[in-house]
């Protein structure tokens, strides 16, 4: 498997300097009404569909396209730009493949964690979530994984990604993409709201 390469190529989205714990740390991760914020590297393409991974008329989702001549991995990615570093995350989407092509694979979410904001610097260490497959077509399935994002990480560059067997193209759906913190408890009485604290002894 080869993934795109040594150089990166990030579409950066700018977020708020404050970041509220347990929010997605992705935009455009629902593709609503098109696919801004997101953007196709190399040999692969991204367009807006109106297919829903919720049956939202309302909404819709990402046909990723994998166009290179060769077995290979192609993609399209978006670059978190405020990102807090030993924290753990939840990295999910809902990915459909439809049947009909020529081409074999599978297709999942990737991530690169980067010691510098807008995905530059060192890269500190990657992951992915579990894969979907060509032998499971025609239905929204699941593709997630709990991480871990590096002590000195101060960014994240989030890649939907298709790896195909063959010379030919294979194109999936991405939906509902998301980057959560995991936070267990916090609580720093910033607002001075103790109404969530009890004094009885349990």
């Amino acid at each position: 498997m080869r993934f795109f390469g040594t150089s990166v190529l990030a579409l950066t989205v700018a977020f708020p300097a404050s970041f509220a714990s347990g929010q997605n740390m992705l935009f455009n991760p629902n593709f609503d009404i098109d696919v801004v914020g997101w953007s196709a590297v190399a040999d692969a393409t991204i367009t807006w569909d109106p297919m829903d991974s919720d049956n939202d008329p309302g909404s819709g989702s990402a046909m990723v396209a994998n166009v290179a001549n060769y077995s290979t991995t192609m993609g399209a990615n978006q670059c978190s730009t405020v990102l807090e570093g030993d924290q753990e995350f939840s990295l999910r989407t809902m990915i459909y493949i439809p049947s009909g092509q020529s081409e074999t694979g599978f297709g999942y979410v990737s991530i690169r964690f980067y010691e510098l904001p807008n995905c530059q610097g060192n890269l500190l260490t990657s992951n992915f979530s579990t894969q979907v497959y060509t032998t499971t077509p025609d239905q929204w399935l699941e593709s997630s994984r709990v991480l871990m994002a590096p002590p000195n990480s101060q960014s994240a560059l989030v890649w939907l990604s298709i790896h195909k067997d063959g010379n030919g193209p294979l194109d999936m759906a991405f939906d509902n993409v998301s980057l959560f913190p995991i936070v267990i408890f916090a609580d720093g009485f910033d607002d001075g709201d103790t109404s969530r604290w009890s004094n009885t002894v349990p």
